[in-house]
């Protein structure tokens, strides 16, 4: 690899979207987060968490306050009164079920019964029963004062707790009424109870709330007898999750910091509290339970978060935390590890390049921005220092193109000559012809398209290198092939009627040679087309793809899934290629045990042989013609030669001897990519943008701190 001039892109700002509740399905290893513009993304985190698919928001009618699993089902409540069910395969809401009584504040489901619960706004508790149609009305409980803010099920599905903004209540939902009502005590300086944020029922009857008051409480749940409390938190406790074993307890809130307890067994000789070390009894000494119970720990804490956490969740050991700063957290011990993965992760397709004209198009919410990059002034020797380099000229935004009503983007396009813009919509897609040429851009809509493009809702677009041909995936539809010159349909690909794909489209790419059309979903098939015809399905592998590429010279397909594995394919052999037999039983430990997913692939304009490879914090370069290491070897972090001084924007790698380095370490990358056989192009988020943005966050006051 040589030296190239790298136009590092820090001015895409997209809008952070928090995250208001996050809800864990263990047996497919899914995790459902909700984001303040009424998405839903879904998780797979069976390997490295990764974004599987997306519910696209609709800001004026689903907001979503509360998430829940019943088995592969998903459901969510919000301020319109509804209970939602989603299609996974549509990306929309399946069915709808009103609630009595205004807002749907909680969800509860027990799995053995199919019981679905619904706290709501006006206090009614709703019971549906679940069956393969829907939810069906079973009964509603009686009605209490105030909201409904929190509810759990007891493991044997007879009992249910709620909280409120004053009391929590148990409920046999046999009878319909409270067998306890436990009020708060007057824990703030207006003399006012606490909102219960939070509530667990464990299988030994034991109830843990967080409340306003930043107060953990321990309840007895047969007596309804409040046994001990710890105040964990200087502000309100907003949420709390216990491992599977319910001997793990976490807890978090406006005070972002994570609080753990540990339940143990054996009982101490005294009780000792404080700032650092907490020990809750709640054995047979002082609780009198006849359940094995033990004593709950204070353990470690953890600072996951700049601001409120706003959920928590556990799933193989590993704590998912989201809130207001708009990551999703990943943390676990041993080894002490904490992954933050920003919203980017969700979006398709954030950066287009037209190549040819040094333009970049950028995708954010509901419009797209395409900018005009910098031009470096030439340089006074024939061989330039690595190093940060003069401009000639600045980037400059040349166009915004806003969504009709706002609607959000799925997906975006800029041809390489720059004369045509397409995105696709919740439920339609626009394709523009762009004029550059004169003193003003002149874009224009085309409104005749085929019929298979205006009334589906496309999920990939992707432009031919030649600018010629547009590929659209539409969901769980038909690839369709559009000649740009005619504006004619040149021939559809069903892969559902083929049944060579079963789930949602993830990947869609187009070889240089247009001649090949490669499709992934997320069952793990990859399904490559030659000529209109069926071509070669490579081998279904069992984790999913996360990023896949042509090689525009060599005509090979390279594929990364989920858990880092890698595999070459070649195109016109139908077979693995040898540098893919040779890495399948060696991809280095360091590189598969990584916690951030690959998002995009590229290959070395000048040497055929280099495959980049892209995540939010790193570049990956592999040299195939170089040896592997042993599979136990650390992977080498290549930078630029001593006394080159700043390479924020020149790449220039020293020589290595195994095929795996490292050479950048960046935050928030959502591109990498040549432009040409001299120039790359890095498009960055800077982390401070996010935080920028968010409205302020709690601060603890710190000694010697004004």
């Amino acid at each position: 690899m040589g030296t190239y001039g790298v136009h590092n892109i820090k001015f895409y700002n997209p809008e952070p979207k928090s995250i208001s509740c996050i809800a864990c399905e263990p047996k497919s290893s899914r995790l459902a987060v909700a984001r303040s513009d009424h998405s839903i993304e879904i998780w797979d985190v069976s390997e490295t968490p990764h974004v599987d698919r997306v519910f696209v928001g609709d800001a004026q009618s689903n907001s979503i306050e509360c998430l829940t699993w019943f088995n592969d089902r998903l459901f969510s409540g919000g301020v319109q009164g509804f209970i939602h069910e989603y299609d996974m395969r549509r990306l929309k809401i399946k069915a709808s079920t009103a609630v009595t009584s205004g807002t749907c504040w909680c969800l509860a489901v027990h799995k053995k019964k199919r019981l679905l619960a619904a706290g709501t706004e006006q206090g009614h508790i709703n019971l549906f029963q679940i069956s393969d149609e829907g939810l069906l009305y079973e009964k509603l409980l009686d009605r209490q004062q105030g909201r409904i803010l929190c509810t759990a099920w007891h493991s044997s599905g007879d009992l249910l707790v709620t909280g409120c903004t004053s009391a929590v209540r148990i409920w046999d939902i046999h009878k319909g009424h409270a067998l306890h009502k436990m009020t708060l005590d007057k824990t703030n300086r207006f003399g006012k109870r606490s909102a219960v944020w939070c509530v667990s029922f464990l299988a030994d009857y034991t109830i843990i709330t967080g409340d306003a008051g930043g107060f953990l409480r321990f309840w007895d749940g047969k007596s309804g007898v409040q046994r001990s409390e710890v105040k964990t938190h200087k502000r309100d406790i907003l949420a709390m999750t216990l491992s599977e074993d319910e001997n793990l307890l976490y807890c978090a809130g406006v005070d972002p910091t994570v609080v753990c307890f540990q339940r143990t067994r054996k009982a101490p000789l005294t009780l000792k509290s404080g700032p650092d070390h907490s020990i809750l009894n709640k054995g047979q000494q002082q609780s009198g339970l006849e359940s094995s119970g033990g004593l709950w720990v204070r353990s470690v804490n953890r600072l996951l978060h700049e601001g409120d956490v706003k959920s928590l969740s556990v799933h193989g050991g590993k704590l998912y935390a989201g809130g207001l700063d708009s990551y999703l957290s990943l943390s676990y011990y041993p080894p002490k590890t904490l992954v933050k993965y920003p919203c980017t992760l969700a979006q398709t397709t954030p950066v287009s390049v037209a190549k040819d004209i040094h333009h970049l198009l950028l995708q954010y919410a509901a419009h797209l921005e395409l900018w005009s990059l910098g031009a470096p002034q030439p340089p006074t020797t024939a061989a330039p220092a690595p190093g940060l380099q003069p401009l000639a000229s600045l980037p400059q935004l040349v166009l915004r193109l806003s969504s009709r009503n706002n609607v959000p983007i799925r997906t975006s396009v800029v041809s390489n000559d720059g004369k045509w813009v397409a995105y696709a919509a919740e439920n339609y897609v626009r394709v523009h012809t762009l004029d550059l040429d004169g003193d003003k851009p002149h874009l224009s809509r085309v409104k005749s398209l085929p019929g298979q493009l205006t009334d589906s809702v496309a999920t990939h677009l992707v432009i031919s290198a030649d600018s010629s041909v547009l590929v659209t995936a539409c969901l769980n539809g038909p690839l369709v092939v559009l000649d740009l010159a005619t504006l004619q349909l040149k021939y559809t690909m069903d892969p559902y009627k083929s049944n060579l794909m079963s789930d949602v489209i993830s990947h869609v790419q187009i070889s240089e040679c247009k001649q090949y059309i490669v499709c992934a979903d997320r069952k793990s098939h990859v399904v490559v087309w030659k000529h209109e015809q069926h071509h070669a399905s490579l081998p279904r592998y069992r984790k999913p793809p996360t990023a896949l590429a042509i090689h525009p010279a060599l005509t090979s397909l390279l594929v990364v899934y989920s858990d880092h594995r890698i595999l070459e394919f070649d195109l016109v052999r139908k077979a693995f290629t040898p540098f893919s037999r040779k890495l399948e039983s060696n991809h280095p430990k360091e590189w598969l045990s990584r916690q951030v997913p690959v998002m995009g692939i590229d290959f070395d304009a000048q040497d055929s042989s280099l495959i980049y490879l892209i995540d939010d914090s790193a570049l990956c370069v592999i040299n195939k013609n170089k040896s592997l290491a042993h599979a136990d070897a650390k992977i080498p972090r290549l930078g630029p030669k001593s006394g080159s001084g700043d390479s924020s924007n020149s790449t220039h790698v020293m020589e290595s001897k195994v095929a795996f380095h490292f050479v950048r370490r960046n935050k928030h990358t959502v591109y990498f990519g040549s432009l040409n056989n001299r120039e790359m192009v890095s498009v960055q988020v800077n982390p401070l943008s996010f935080m920028e943005k968010l409205p302020p966050t709690w601060s603890k006051k710190q000694y010697g701190v004004s």
